[in-house]
This record gives structure tokens, C-alpha cells and sequence, in this order.
């Protein structure tokens, strides 16, 4: 008997080769996302894959920026056993705002206290509401803004964003 299950392990998936009871389900058998009041299935954001290497977390509403700092300065850290990339999941404008700051405030510090420069690259997800934010260590240091060879662009509440981005 083990050795028949160990072969029918290897051939097929664990789920799979595990027996049900009569009536059950097994988890691949199950319906995507919930019933609305129609009885049709209405689709949920799936979660994110957790990324092969680096830290991942998803920021909530009751996370703080100065939190979510210390988890990418903790990647920054020397003897950090899970260290970059920095993945930070968000829905909605609050959580965005607190990830982001949470980043500004973890870039500061990484060049105050390790002459580290970080990079951010937000990507949008399922909607415009979902946001992930890689922060990266930049291995090149930055152009200093202040020389005198170097553009700046400068940003106000009233810069069409249209120009923006076709500046950037």
C-alpha cells in the first residue's frame, strides 16, 4: 500500500492523490469567488505571488509608515537573512499613501545610516486601486542635483500630469 501511494504521489499532484470523503470537495474543486445575490460568481482580486526572494508584505489599514520602514531598512541590514527586493502590496488611496511614505522614510534613513540610495518602482495591479511597490537598492550612485549639468523637475499641485509623464 505505501508503495502504491508513493508512486501515485510522484505521478500526480498531493491534492489530487489524497482521498475525499463521500460529498467533499477537494480545494481545486471549489468555486472562485462568492455568490452575489443573483447566484452568479462574481470575480475577487486574487492575492499576489509571494516573490522567490525578497520580503512581501500587504499594508492595512492600521500599518504605519514608520513600520513598514523598519521592514526595508531591515532588508538593508548586513546579516539580514531575507533582504531585498522590498515588495509592498496596497488597495486603496490610505494604504497607498502609508506605503509610500513608509518608503520615503526608509530611504532617508538607509542614506543617512548605510550611504545606501533605494529605488522604488510602483507597478498597478488588477485595478487602478491596487498598487505594489519594489523597493531596490540602486547600485549606482544618483547624479547629484545640485551640479550643474543635471535637470530637475519640479512638481506643483497645479503641473498637468499629462506633461509629467511625458517628462518622465
Amino acid at each position: 500500500l505505501r508503495e502504491v501511494l508513493t508512486e501515485r504521489l510522484k505521478r500526480d499532484s498531493l491534492d489530487e492523490a489524497l482521498p475525499t470523503g463521500r460529498g467533499q470537495r477537494r480545494s481545486r474543486d471549489k468555486p472562485r469567488g462568492s455568490r452575489s445575490s443573483r447566484g452568479s460568481f462574481e470575480r475577487r482580486s486574487r492575492s499576489p505571488e509571494p516573490p522567490s526572494g525578497g520580503r512581501f508584505r500587504w499594508v492595512r489599514g492600521d500599518d504605519d509608515a514608520k513600520s513598514l520602514a523598519r521592514l526595508v531598512v531591515g532588508a538593508a541590514m548586513p546579516d539580514a537573512v531575507v533582504g531585498f527586493p522590498v515588495d509592498l502590496h496596497a488597495k486603496y488611496e490610505a494604504n497607498v499613501n502609508t506605503a509610500l511614505k513608509g518608503v520615503a522614510i526608509a530611504a532617508r534613513r538607509c542614506l543617512e545610516d548605510r550611504d545606501l540610495h533605494l529605488a522604488c518602482a510602483p507597478r498597478f495591479r488588477d485595478n487602478r486601486n491596487e498598487l505594489t511597490a519594489s523597493v531596490y537598492p540602486l547600485l549606482e550612485r544618483p547624479p547629484d542635483p545640485d551640479a550643474p549639468d543635471v535637470e530637475v523637475l519640479t512638481v506643483a499641485r497645479a503641473t498637468d500630469y499629462r506633461v509629467l509623464a511625458g517628462a518622465v
